[in-house]
This record gives structure tokens, sequence and C-alpha cells, in this order.
């Protein structure tokens, strides 16, 4: 078979960005270590065999101390990582060596002392105490909650809300009878929805009170489009989630703190032109917008807004990590996170004296009326409790690199998953890893993540922009090989145009437009059954 020029080239770039990956990315083996500290384990005792390291190390053992008869520690003279590469060669080269390792150290996990935090299994799930070894947020990010309203005054979220907007409209079902105003605090029994959802994101932790958010910085903008009866119309969603974003709305001032999340814990069957443009023009303003997939038991085909493209979609899990019955499912889920199941009672939780706090809900903020001061904690269940879970992630992905995008911000989620917390009828690619999310939107950019590429540290491969579950890994990727392999592509993508031109089947969807699903051009649409999901990252699209 004859190899073309281009395709040569190609291969040429391709090997070249491999090998500059490869080069840069590899781990130092002593790495994370206590330096110049070897563990060896001999198969018999072995007291004098460990001398062979100053011939070896080219340097002195300047310590050893015995851990059992066949285990000792051994400090060389000469800590470099070359030296102690070059020793632990040897070592475990030799016979008599079961195994030779670097001494590597070890960190406790940043643990808030919130008195109810024993109680947020959704945390640990996510491996939230990682994610805090990292970061605890920023103030710089503002997460709206697009919802009932936030009580102000409740101690777990004091000094954490920004100036927000009250959207409903209905005087009826508004509470207070004024229609649009500044006071998204508004006497309602609704408003308990929006603050247990607020808490999950940003309560204060580490303060000894209540429970701690996912994240410990961020602010939060209370946006209110849901009265009374817990329902908004679409007009006021809408307007909520422009306001959010920092675009104007006709006869409201201007949002002073525009939101770089937008948080969703609503829905309904049935699509709206409205509320996608309000979606779509938040999006394509750089706003990540996440919503819940609702808790109907069915698929998301007819949900919305967690079927609109461009949304990052959020099931919910039950503390087993199954699917909870009541979450619905689909092409249009993104990642799954604990939302809980309050029929089921966690274990080793004294009901006798916690009570309901024992149920297997999500325990967050809540204001009740009529009890002691009204603000309180309770356990409630439901994908709105496990979408502000990862908005609040998406929060801690900003505060370490700003510059993410929509896009970027998908791609980093669904390639940040526990890929066994899995359904038969479509749960995306996964439980959400806090850890994971965090050290991959670190590597990410914009220009990092490009068709065909693996999103530097995640499970899931994106081809042309959309993308598949696969396993798990992790690493850092180089720049130099990332910008390789998009020219490669690039003159890949060149040539297949070419050949389709001529008559070849049609290529990948290149989903490079997450606003409007997969790429206009060409033969593939959103609509189209064999690209996934709405927003394209269920893989190779048809025509």
């Amino acid at each position: 078979m004859r190899i073309r020029p281009l395709t040569l080239i190609v291969l040429q770039l391709c090997a070249a960005c491999a090998f500059v990956r490869s080069a840069a990315s590899a781990p130092r083996a002593t790495a994370g270590a206590a330096r110049g500290e070897l563990i060896v384990k001999f198969r018999r005792s072995a007291t004098r065999a460990v001398a062979a390291l100053q011939r070896v190390g080219r340097t002195r053992v300047v310590d050893e101390r015995l851990l059992t008869e066949q285990v000792r520690v051994v400090r060389l003279a000469d800590d470099s990582d070359a030296t102690m590469q070059r020793a632990l060669a040897t070592l475990r080269a030799r016979a008599d060596v079961i195994y030779a390792e670097p001494n590597r150290l070890r960190r406790a996990y940043l643990q808030p002392n919130d008195e109810l935090y024993w109680l947020q299994w959704n945390l640990r799930a996510v491996e939230a105490e990682r994610a805090w070894d990292i970061t605890v947020g920023s103030s710089d990010i503002v997460v709206a909650v697009v919802d009932s309203g936030i009580k102000h005054g409740h101690p777990d979220l004091a000094g954490r809300l920004v100036p927000g907007y009250d959207f409903v409209a209905n005087d009826l079902t508004s509470g207070d009878g004024d229609g649009w105003d500044p006071n998204p605090d508004d006497p309602s029994r609704s408003i308990y929805h929006g603050t247990h959802v607020a808490g999950i994101i940003a309560a204060s932790a580490h303060n000894g009170r209540g429970v701690a958010g996912i994240d410990w910085r961020c602010m939060i903008q209370p946006v209110r489009v849901l009265g009374t009866l817990r329902s908004g119309t679409d007009a006021d969603v809408a307007a909520g989630i422009r306001w959010a974003a920092g675009l104007p709305v006709k006869n409201v001032p201007p949002n002073p703190t525009p939101a770089r999340v937008i948080n969703l814990s609503l829905g309904n069957p049935n699509s709206s032109t409205t509320l996608t443009d309000a979606v779509r023009a938040a999006i394509e303003r750089g706003v990540i917008v996440i919503a819940a997939a609702g808790n109907d038991g069915i698929s998301t085909d007819n949900i919305y807004p967690a079927n609109i493209p461009g949304v990052i979609t959020v099931g919910a899990l039950e503390h087993s990590g199954r699917r909870a019955a009541y979450s619905n499912w689909g092409r249009a889920v993104d990642v799954m996170a604990p939302g809980g199941n309050i029929k089921q009672w966690l274990p080793d939780c004294d009901q006798s004296q916690h009570g309901d706090l024992c149920r297997a809900g999500v325990v967050s903020t809540m204001f009740i009326y009529g009890q002691d001061g009204g603000y309180a904690y309770q356990a409630l269940d439901g994908t709105s409790q496990a979408t502000p879970l990862v908005s609040g992630i998406v929060s801690l992905m900003l505060s370490v690199n700003r510059a993410l995008t929509p896009r970027d911000a998908l791609l980093v989620l669904r390639g940040s998953t526990d890929s066994r917390a899995q359904c038969p009828e479509g749960c995306g690619s996964g439980l959400i890893r806090a850890d994971a999310a965090v050290r991959n939107a670190r590597s990410s950019s914009s220009q990092s993540v490009g068709p065909g590429s693996t999103v530097p540290g995640a499970t899931t491969t994106v081809y042309g922009g959309c993308s598949a579950g696969g396993g798990g890994g992790s690493g850092d990727a180089m720049p130099l090989g990332w910008l390789l392999l998009a020219v490669a592509l690039g003159l890949r993508a060149s040539s297949r145009s070419s050949a389709r031109g001529a008559g070849a089947g049609p290529g990948p969807c290149r989903c490079s437009d997450t606003s409007s699903g997969c790429a206009r051009s060409g033969r593939c649409r959103p609509s189209d059954s064999s690209c996934g999901a709405a927003d394209g990252t269920g893989g190779r699209c048809g025509a």
C-alpha cells in the first residue's frame, strides 16, 4: 500500500506529539517521596545487603533503620533523583530483593470541623477532601442559584451572598404581590428549596457549625424565578438566566456581579424556544449552565432545560451508588452525583438522637417557617440536590483555571468520573469525582482539548469534540504535544473533507459549537439519533 505524503506528515506529527507528551508527562520515580529515602524488603534477613547501595548509587548510606526483620529504610547521602533511581533499578534487579520503593510522603486531606459534616456522605462520595487538598475555591467566582430565592440571614450562608433579583411576575404566586423586584428573599414558604440548594454549593465550611458546602469561598447569587407553588413561567426563568449571566433584561438594572456558573435545579417536559434562547445566550457569553435531569424516573429526551444543547445535565445516585429510582436518565445526562433517598436510612446513625438527619438524603441549609428562628438543617433528596454539588465542583474548577469555557467544563466533568457508577438506562459517564475534576481543569484549556485528543487525566476520549466514556487515568499534558496533535488532526480533517467530496461517507461530528449541539456544517444535526446526547457528547455522529 502506498502512503500518501499528507498521511506521512500526519503520522510524523502524531508520533512527535506522542513522544513529547510521553516525555513531558512521565512522573519522576521518586516524586512525592522523602528525599534520599528508600524502603527495601529482602527475601531473608540480610542486614549487610544494603551496603550495595554505596556502590550502586555512588554514595554512602548515612542512615538505616529496621521496620521488620526483612524490611529496611535506608537514607542516602546523595538524595538526587538520579542517584535514587540508579539505586532502585539495581536493587529491583537483585534476586534477594522482593521490592524496593521510594519512601513516599502522605498528607492528611483537609477535613472541615462542621458539626454535621459526618452526615455529608455525598461529599465523601465525590472525594471532596482530595479536591480541597488542591483548592477550597475563590471568592471571585459567582454561582447563580436560579431557583425559589435564598433566605438571607442563615448563619451558614452569612457573608456568602451577592445581590440578587426576584423575577416572579405573577402577583398571586409571588408571595409579595409586587412582581419583579430587587429582593429575592421574599416571604414565600417555597424559599426553602433555593436555600437548601445554596448550602450544598457554598455553606460556610470549617466554622464549627452546621454543614460544609463543596466550595468554601465562592459567592452565591440568589435569582428568584419560582414562586409560592414552587413553579415559575418560562418567561420568568429566561429573564432570570439572562440577568444572572450579565445580559440585559428590559426595565431591570444591570447585574453588578454576573455569574460564571448558573445552577438550574428545575425543569419540566416540553421544549421552549424562549428558555432555549436564554440558555444559549448565557453559554455564548461563557457562562457554564448546569441543570437537573429531573425526578420523574423517565428519559430526559423531553425534559427542559436538561435537554437544551450545551447544558451540563446531572442525574442522581442513592447512597448505595445506584441510580435513584426517581432520577431521570438518558442521552442528555452528562454525569451523576449523589442525590440521596430519604426513604432510606444512613447506617451507623442513631435515629433516636439525630432523627430525620439520619435519612439517606442530602443534608443542607434550610429555612422552616414556625420553627425557632427558622434557620435549620434538613435532609432532602432529588436531582435538585445532585445538581448543586456539580455546580460547586465547577466553581472549584474555575478557581484553578479561570479560562475554562462551557465546552471545557463539559469535557473535563465527563472525563473526571468513576465509570463504575453507570446504569443501563443512561447515566452519562458516571459518578463525578471532585478531585479529578479539579486536577483536570487545572491542566485543561480551550486550546489543549482538541478533536481526537484525550482530556488530561480523564476517563473520556474526545472524538471530534464528541465524547465517549472510557477507562481512568491521570497525568498532565504538554502544550507542545497538544499543538502538534491539533495540527495533525487539522490536516487529517482537511484530507477527509476532500475525500468526502469525492464520494466518501460522512466522518465524525465535530461538535465545534456546544450551543447548537453538533456542528451545523455537514450532515450532522442535533436531532440525529446517532449523535447521542443533544449536546453532542454521545460519540461519533452519522449522516
